[in-house]
């Protein structure tokens, strides 16, 4: 055997290999007759039947995801299995390709970025898949602060103290006119350092926060890592079990607002009621989903019931005054009443 044909073996291989990636899938398995179509339409190959299948074998059994089915026959008195309808069993499916590429054009990154690794995603999948994304555009974050990776060295070491069960220590920033951040301090000027023990991170629309428990309280807080800096391990200060924590004592309770709202503060909701005028249905619908309860309704306004973060709930109404009117609990009722004399105040003080 000499030199080039030992080559043809080698690229026979790799070809029908490419071959059964590009054409086939589950739902449109290839026969070797195909194939040796194939191998001469697209490569100008043209090799015996027998070697078709001998590769085929020599794929399946190097681990390569190369399936078939299985058929027993009967011939000459003798049973045999013969393998037929060959397929590429590609890395992801329809739905888990959909659920991606989603993700990814919800983002709000730089389009080039999510072009490129949209189409190393589709590559993944079967190429009979819907993944056409090209007629959408996702809008990039142009205007919101960089943290120039700051974000991502947080998140290990909190990564760090979650999986060695340790507390940590940081600096929780804001942001102020001249706009840079500037640490949160005690009311005697001090910079306050923050110490918690840390349980999980939380993920959505484009936030990150942090589920812990500050050490002098007794329920579970979420801090925006975005706005915690200079965090520290502290590694000879174990956690305190979450079983022992106001509002995940049974395991993480996703926060029914987180999601809605960037600024929920808590984990536990209550529920809350409130009069919405009908300008503003649409609204509801679309932040609250399915957690909104319409309980009445007329023309004019509607009844909504809904289980919230009492913090992030009075912010939203705030935003939609005057459409919105906190009805329930007592205790929202009243922080509104402070809020609407507040706003009152602002515009006719002077």
């Amino acid at each position: 055997m000499d030199g080039t044909e030992k080559t043809g073996k080698k690229l026979s291989l790799v070809y029908i290999l490419l071959i059964l990636k590009k054409y086939s899938d589950l739902q449109h398995a290839l026969s070797q007759q195909d194939i040796l179509q194939y191998l001469e339409k697209d490569y100008g190959m043209v090799i015996a039947r027998k070697s078709v299948k001998r590769n085929l074998e020599a794929l399946r059994t190097a681990g390569l995801p190369v399936r078939c089915r299985e058929v027993r026959r009967s011939r000459s008195e003798k049973e045999e299995m013969i393998s037929l309808d060959w397929y590429y069993e590609h890395l992801l499916e329809e739905n888990e390709l959909s659920a991606l590429l989603d993700g990814l054009y919800f983002s709000h990154g730089n389009y080039g970025f999510i072009k490129a690794t949209a189409g190393k995603i589709r590559r993944e999948a079967s190429p009979f898949a819907d993944g056409d994304r090209d007629f959408m555009r996702n809008i990039p974050a142009e205007n919101k602060k960089s943290d120039d990776g700051e974000t991502g060295k947080t998140l290990r070491i909190i990564a760090d103290a979650v999986r060695q069960k340790h507390k940590i220590s940081f600096f929780y920033d804001h942001y102020e006119a001249d706009g840079k951040k500037h640490h949160n301090q005690y009311p005697a000027g001090v910079d306050q350092k923050y110490e918690v023990s840390p349980y999980w991170v939380l993920t959505a629309d484009g936030h990150y926060y942090l589920c812990a428990c500050p050490s002098q309280g007794e329920e579970a807080v979420l801090y925006h890592v975005e706005r915690i800096s200079e965090a520290e391990v502290l590694t000879d200060i174990p956690v305190r079990p979450s079983r022992s924590v106001r509002g995940i004592e049974k395991g993480v309770l996703l926060p029914k607002s987180l999601g809605m709202f960037p600024y929920v503060t808590g984990i536990e909701s209550e529920l809350c009621t409130f009069r919405a005028d009908h300008r503003i249905i649409t609204q509801v619908i679309e932040d609250f989903g399915k957690s909104a309860h319409f309980l009445s309704a007329d023309a004019l306004h509607a009844e909504v019931q809904t289980e919230a973060d009492p913090h992030a709930l009075a912010l939203w109404a705030a935003q939609h005054a005057p459409y919105v009117r906190i009805t329930g609990p007592p205790s929202l009722v009243k922080v509104m009443k402070k809020t609407a004399a507040a706003f009152y105040e602002l515009y006719h003080g002077d």
